[in-house]
Parts: C-alpha cells; sequence; structure tokens
C-alpha cells in the first residue's frame, strides 16, 4: 500500500512536469500552426541538436549529482552543489561551442546568438531544478519551472498577437524565461558562495558514475532525436516539420514518463541498502501509478488520430491527415514509457552500463529499420523505425528488471552483471 510521501512526491513531480511539459507543447503548436513548414523545421532540427547536447549535462553531471545529493547524509551537500553547477558551466560552453559550429555549417549563423543564449539559460535552470529534486522538493521547483516553461507559451502568444512571431523573438523568450527561473530557483537551493573542494576527485567520480548514464543516453535520444536529422538529410526541412508536429501529437504523455523517471532513481538508489528486490518494490508503485494514464492516451489516440490531429492543427493545417503516423506512435507511446521506468531503474541500481547496452541495441534497431524502409515509405520510415527500436528495446529490458526484482544477478546474455547491493 503506497505511502502518504509516495502519493505526495507523485503528485507534485506530476503537477510541476505538467507546466514544464504544457508551455514546451504550447510552443510546439503555435509555431508549427504559425509557422511555414521550412521554418517549424529549421526550429525542430535546432530542437532536436539542443536536446542531444544537454543530455551531457543530465547524464554525465546532473544524474551523478542527483545519486550523491539523494544518498547524502548531510555533511558534502554544499560541496556537491558547487561542484555540479561548476561542471555544468564548463559543459554547457563546450556544447554552445558546438551549437554555434553546426548551426554554421548548416547555415543557420543568423541564430547563433539566441539559440546559444537559450541553451546557456536552459541548462543552467534544468541543473538548480534538478538539485531540487534530488532532495524531493519538487512543490518547491514548481515556482521556477512555472516562471520558465509556463512564461515561454505566454511569451511566444504574445509575439502572436503582435505580429512579431519570428524564430530569433522565440528563442530570445525561450532564453529570458528560462534565466528568470533559474534565478528563483538559485536562490531556493541555496548554492554556497564558496568554491568547491576536492574538485578532481568529485570530477572523476561523477565521471565514473555518469559516462555509462551518458553513453546509454545518447543512445536512446538519437533513437528519437536521429531521426530528425536522417529524415532532414534524405527528405528536406518541411517532412522533419511533418515529423515534429506527429510526435507532438505523442508527447502530450511527457509529464507523466519524465514526472515517473525523475522519481525512480534517487527513490531505488535510496532503497538499494535492502537489496535488488527492495529497490523494485520501492519503484513500482511509481511506475504502475503512471502507466494507467499513459495507456489512456494512448488509446485515445489510436482510436481517434485524425481529431487529435485536428484539435491540435485545425482541419485545413498540412499535418491534418497523417493519422496513421499517429496511431503507430500510439503503440510507441506505451512501450517507450515502460523503456524508460526500467532504465530510469537501472540507473537507481547504479547499472547504467546495462541500460546503455540496451539502447545501443534499440538504436542499431532503429537505424537498420530506416535505412531499409525509406526507398519506400520516405519520412513514414521514420515512424515504422521509432517503433521497431521500442519493441527491440523493452524486449531486452524485461529480463534484466524482472532479475532484480527477484534480487537475482547476471544476465545469461549480456556483458554486464546487476550490482550486489551496498552494505
Amino acid at each position: 500500500m503506497p505511502g502518504r510521501s509516495e502519493v505526495s512526491r507523485f503528485s507534485w513531480t506530476l503537477i510541476d512536469q505538467g507546466m514544464v511539459s504544457v508551455g514546451s507543447f504550447f510552443v510546439n503548436i503555435a509555431l508549427a500552426r504559425m509557422l511555414q513548414p521550412r521554418e517549424y523545421g529549421v526550429f525542430a532540427v535546432i530542437l532536436a541538436t539542443l536536446l542531444l547536447l544537454q543530455i551531457v549535462n543530465a547524464a554525465a553531471v546532473l544524474y551523478p549529482a542527483t545519486i550523491r545529493v539523494a544518498s547524502d547524509d548531510g555533511g558534502g551537500r554544499d560541496r556537491l552543489i558547487a561542484a555540479t553547477l561548476l561542471f555544468v558551466a564548463v559543459t554547457t560552453l563546450v556544447m554552445s561551442l558546438l551549437a554555434a559550429a553546426g548551426m554554421s555549417a548548416f547555415g543557420q549563423a543568423r541564430l547563433i546568438p539566441e539559440v546559444v543564449g537559450w541553451f546557456s539559460a536552459w541548462q543552467l535552470q534544468e541543473a538548480l531544478r534538478r538539485l531540487l529534486f534530488a532532495e524531493f522538493r519538487y512543490r518547491e521547483a514548481m515556482v521556477g519551472d512555472a516562471i520558465s516553461y509556463l512564461g515561454q507559451a505566454i511569451g511566444v502568444a504574445a509575439l502572436a498577437l503582435s505580429g512579431s512571431l519570428t524564430l530569433p523573438a522565440v528563442f530570445i523568450v525561450l532564453g529570458a524565461t528560462s534565466l528568470i527561473g533559474a534565478a528563483v530557483q538559485f536562490v531556493q537551493v541555496g548554492v554556497p558562495f564558496h568554491a568547491p573542494r576536492h574538485i578532481v576527485a568529485l570530477a572523476r567520480d561523477y565521471w565514473k558514475l555518469g559516462s555509462w548514464s551518458l553513453a546509454g543516453s545518447i543512445a536512446a535520444a538519437l533513437r528519437f532525436q536521429g531521426l530528425f536529422w536522417l529524415v532532414g538529410m534524405t527528405s528536406g526541412a518541411a517532412d522533419v516539420a511533418v515529423l515534429q508536429a506527429v510526435l507532438n501529437v505523442a508527447n502530450v504523455v511527457n509529464p507523466v514518463v519524465t514526472g515517473i523517471c525523475n522519481l525512480v532513481p534517487q527513490t531505488v538508489s535510496r532503497a538499494l541498502r535492502g537489496g535488488l528486490g527492495a529497490a523494485w518494490e520501492a519503484a513500482k508503485p511509481y511506475a504502475i501509478w503512471g502507466l494507467a494514464p499513459t495507456a489512456g492516451y494512448a488509446a485515445l489516440a489510436f482510436v481517434a488520430p485524425e481529431l487529435l490531429l485536428r484539435i491540435l492543427y485545425g482541419a485545413s493545417s498540412p499535418y491534418a491527415g497523417e493519422g496513421l503516423a499517429v496511431r503507430i506512435f500510439a503503440a510507441v507511446i506505451v512501450l517507450n514509457y515502460a523503456g524508460e521506468v526500467a532504465a530510469a531503474f537501472l540507473h537507481g541500481i547504479g547499472e547504467p552500463r546495462l541500460a546503455w547496452f540496451m539502447n545501443s541495441l534499440g538504436l542499431a534497431a532503429v537505424l537498420c529499420t530506416f535505412a531499409a524502409l525509406h526507398p519506400s515509405l520516405g519520412w513514414m520510415a521514420a515512424v515504422f523505425a521509432a517503433a521497431v527500436g521500442q519493441i527491440v528495446r523493452l524486449l531486452l529490458f524485461y529480463p534484466a528488471v524482472t532479475r532484480a526484482a527477484s534480487d537475482r544477478e547476471g544476465l545469461p546474455w549480456s556483458p554486464f552483471r546487476l550490482p550486489r547491493p551496498r552494505a
């Protein structure tokens, strides 16, 4: 029977992630409706690129920070927070330079200042909200997240109403709201104003814990984000816009998926002392609670895809006839939820190597499927490839989680082993 603390955490993380996703969702839908397909395709490619680059911070810095802060007994909190923000600053600088180089190479140098400004502010705010999450302070994180993400939606709406909706203006709005949200969460976290100690040793510890998470997260992200690049290179920006428009329909359940996966790693990390079985028992209530709304929305998307497309984009939209793609993504929604929860559990027990191994095989399935189907299906090959990748990944995750749930170690077909519980 779930306890009051579990219900409270689940509720607040769902509300918080709901605000984040509503803001991002509104921005995506507004741009899809108001920009020309080619311009929206440019936005989709930039967004896909930044989502991939931010994985460096999320996996190599913020994942280790979440685990370490969640399991800290109180003596090293300030040191961990100061070091985490320093690491984020360094990696964000490097990723910003890569983003600028990529945009210049693909003919979008005009957008570099606005995009890099947004990316930097976004990474700072994401680091601060994740540090609040590490201490289960989801309710407090809502203030800065509301300013950042609901503020984005309000800002884009204001641009549309004033007739000044352009990509540079959109990126300025995204960056400004992220920066204001970060300022609020900076105060909430209580960042220490002194240099972190033992920075080299801590960097090694973060890298040891986060390197496999980084590899696995990149493989996982490429299953979706890589498809935008493949479609862009083979079919053009207009088809990227169609793919993003279809994915927007599936992204309605993002609050549930992301919210649950924000809860599971630190919950599992705290419960691991009782064994792998106890760790799974701690994660299971969250996994079950998130499945019902995810499966319910997937059923709606499968039964009435054209209705959802008309609601989001209008009956005369160039995206209104993509019902088949939405139906396939309805299955992907459920498969992705199960796979993400399994991956979050493996990260929580300190076994990101297994997550990497399985995500990499899922990515290989995506690439092979896309290559085989693209000559005959065009951009729709990306939709089928996403589904195949999710099926392969879930078939690999299932035995790992079931063995962990029964407190057994090792997988007969894997080069890695589940860890022994910590003493």
